[in-house]
């Protein structure tokens, strides 16, 4: 079983509890979490476990691959490695893994979602925000991320992806 969330340290860490006794079995810190926020602490993602690996993504947009020992195989931020823009509660989407791409939502004008190598972290392909900006929503900030994660869909044989996102 796994989770995250932060811890006294001001890291945001991943977690794996044994399923048999709750026991936690180790626990990785992947991100350091906003120092002060007022919308409350914790990592929002729900890890996503696929083929031996846990991918989870921070309040701040760490996106981070670990193996099943805990061991960080890569890390990713949407920010600074994509050009996101951080929603103004933090990024609360879980990576979606699709064979052999991870989807994300780094919420950036030219990156606001994107495909990444679930091996590597390295990007495979990426969508321009569909109105060509990001735009003011007031209080809401300027984020195209939204609260939600991608979903995979079949058009009459083409793969899509579908996502809620918050541009105007």
């Amino acid at each position: 079983i796994y989770g995250a969330g932060k811890l006294s340290d001001g890291k945001e860490y991943l977690w794996a509890l044994d399923e048999a006794t709750g026991q936690q079995k180790w626990a990785t810190p992947f991100a350091t979490a906003p120092a002060k926020i007022s919308y409350g602490e914790g990592t929002r993602s729900t890890p996503t476990f696929a083929n031996g690996k846990v991918y989870i993504v921070s309040i701040d947009g760490t996106l981070a691959c670990l193996n099943t020992t805990g061991k960080v195989l890569w890390t990713k931020n949407y920010v600074k490695d994509f050009g996101g823009i951080k929603p103004v509660w933090g990024f609360s989407e879980s990576p979606l893994v699709d064979g052999d791409k991870i989807i994300c939502t780094p919420g950036g004008e030219d990156a606001v979602l994107m495909a990444l190598d679930k091996e590597s972290g390295k990007p495979i392909w990426k969508c321009k925000v569909p109105e060509g900006r990001t735009g003011n929503r007031g209080f809401l900030g300027t984020s195209g991320a939204a609260y939600s994660s991608a979903l995979p869909i079949d058009v009459e044989g083409v793969r899509q992806y579908v996502q809620f996102t918050a541009t105007t």
